[in-house]
């Protein structure tokens, strides 16, 4: 494989090479956010979970919120996502707060495990209106 570096290009080249290096990063970060996050709700094997919780860190300290709100808002709204109305806000401004950030909160990795694991289990509590839920609320939620 071959790599391509910026720094060989004079400023014209750069200025014309540089839009459609942004789109395309901008289309690919999108794109792998929310596949990401959807298979996070329950479907993705516990033993990948680790590696692609990772991937959605390193997007995130990047990402400026506006580029990626959507992707994130439209995975997380699925109906797979059984958790309820007041779990996605939770889950949501954590993404929020940890976009374009030197790192994300401690509890981020955690509460991805803990959201893959509510929605891999037949457990009632840990569809919306549940034991399991509340405390998840609880626990994630970021005070304002």
């Amino acid at each position: 494989m071959t790599s391509i570096s910026l720094e060989g290009l004079n400023a014209e080249q750069t200025a014309a090479v540089n839009p459609i290096i942004e789109s395309f990063k901008a289309a690919i970060q999108k794109d792998i956010l929310s596949t990401i996050v959807v298979s996070c709700v329950g479907i993705a094997q516990p033993e990948v979970l680790g590696p692609m919780t990772s991937l959605i860190e390193i997007i995130l300290n990047f990402s400026q919120w506006q580029d990626i709100e959507a992707s994130v808002s439209s995975s997380i709204d699925l109906e797979s996502f059984q958790m309820g109305n007041e779990a996605k806000k939770v889950v949501y401004e954590a993404f929020r707060q940890s976009t374009n950030s030197k790192h994300t909160s401690p509890n981020f990795a955690k509460m991805i495990e803990e959201i893959s694991h509510m929605h891999q289990t037949d457990d009632n509590g840990s569809i919306a209106g549940g034991e399991a839920v509340f405390q998840f609320i609880e626990k994630y939620k970021i005070e304002e």
